[in-house]
């Protein structure tokens, strides 16, 4: 496919902008047969990738990945609180930049709205872990001869549940 010269100029622009604002910021677009362009951002310890078609910008970008899981997917669960504390309707995509969007927004909104909710999200699951090491009279109640979860376990889950970035650096 050739890709819509439109599009190109488009991209390139953002991508020197982008780059401007954040030189740490690591970028790449190749030109995709099928679609247009696949983008990957790495930034904050986190990669993004998406695919930006030849009606880019007046379609937003397809395929976002978050580490390889599906974005805004990786925060909408039907039992998941991490969405309510993101959003008020619990419903992260009917809020997002991707279901909202316009000519005028570009992948560095995209990028920003991402990783401000992966610092939301990360909050939740620092404080879901302090509760879990609170459970049961947690480090009061270990001198007292209460069950405590131990902190090392506590870690554990903490890494996994967290996505490991700065939102304060974006």
């Amino acid at each position: 496919m050739i890709v819509n010269p439109a599009v190109n100029k488009r991209t390139t622009n953002e991508v020197v902008r982008l780059l401007e604002n954040k030189p740490e910021i690591d970028v790449t677009f190749i030109p995709n047969k099928d679609e247009g362009f696949d983008a990957t951002v790495k930034t904050n310890n986190i990669k993004i990738t998406l695919v930006l078609t030849s009606l880019y910008p007046f379609n937003p970008p397809k395929n976002v990945k978050i580490q390889g899981q599906p974005y805004p997917l990786l925060f909408t669960n039907d039992s998941c609180q991490v969405a309510e504390k993101i959003y008020p309707t619990g419903c992260m995509c009917c809020s997002s930049i991707l279901c909202k969007w316009a000519p005028t927004f570009t992948i560095e909104d995209l990028i920003r709205e991402i990783i401000k909710n992966i610092g939301i999200a990360n909050s939740y699951y620092h404080e879901q872990c302090y509760f879990l090491r609170a459970a049961n009279g947690g480090w009061k109640g270990r001198s007292k001869g209460k069950p405590s979860l131990p902190f090392e376990i506590c870690k554990i889950v903490a890494n996994f549940l967290l996505i490991p970035t700065n939102s304060n650096l974006f």
